[in-house]
């Protein structure tokens, strides 16, 4: 499910923080911004990729049975935004399985996805059964046709604590070569 860039992740990661110093927060009135247009239009020449802000927790355990990764973790979690969209049939884990493999389909791709190491992992969650393990994540992926370019997007359970945000990073004549090996670790 990754998809590989080779210097352009990196590139990609060194943008992020001059991109996000063009978000700034000004005190004004409220107004409301419509969810499928809040972020600039790509740039023209350029593809989108979406970088996590903050980091995400992935929203459940690695699936029994399976080969399972973070980025695979981030592909569910992208899915489970949407999840109103998947009937579901069968089992937890049957379910899940099937909104990932569906979500790859529509060109939801991870490019890069590593673990986060923090002692206060437990910040990013609301809800954790006990013997399941806190693993925050960075990730850079593609959304595909899943959501528009202007999208905004949160993902993983860190999702509901205002973490997982997707923020955009244009890059100019980006051709991604796919790389099973991209990943991440499981």
């Amino acid at each position: 499910y990754a998809v590989g860039l080779g210097g352009v992740l990196g590139l990609a990661l060194l943008l992020l923080p001059h991109a996000l110093e063009r978000l700034r927060v000004e005190s004004a009135p409220p107004r409301s911004a419509h969810e499928d247009r809040f972020w600039r239009p790509v740039s023209e020449g350029s593809e989108r990729f979406w970088v996590t802000d903050t980091p995400a927790i992935p929203d459940s355990r690695p699936l029994r049975g399976r080969s399972w990764t973070l980025g695979d973790a981030a592909i569910l979690s992208v899915g489970l935004v949407w999840r109103d969209r998947f009937p579901r049939t069968g089992g937890r884990a049957k379910w899940y399985a099937g909104i990932a493999d569906t979500v790859s389909e529509q060109g939801v791709a991870v490019v890069e996805a590593h673990k986060v190491h923090s002692p206060d992992a437990r910040r990013y969650v609301h809800r954790v059964a006990p013997e399941t393990a806190i693993q925050p994540y960075r990730a850079a992926l593609r959304l595909g046709s899943l959501a528009g370019d202007r999208t905004i997007v949160a993902i993983g359970q860190s999702r509901h604590l205002g973490g997982g945000l997707l923020a955009p990073v244009d890059i100019p004549g980006a051709a991604p070569v796919r790389d099973p090996g991209a990943s991440g670790q499981p």
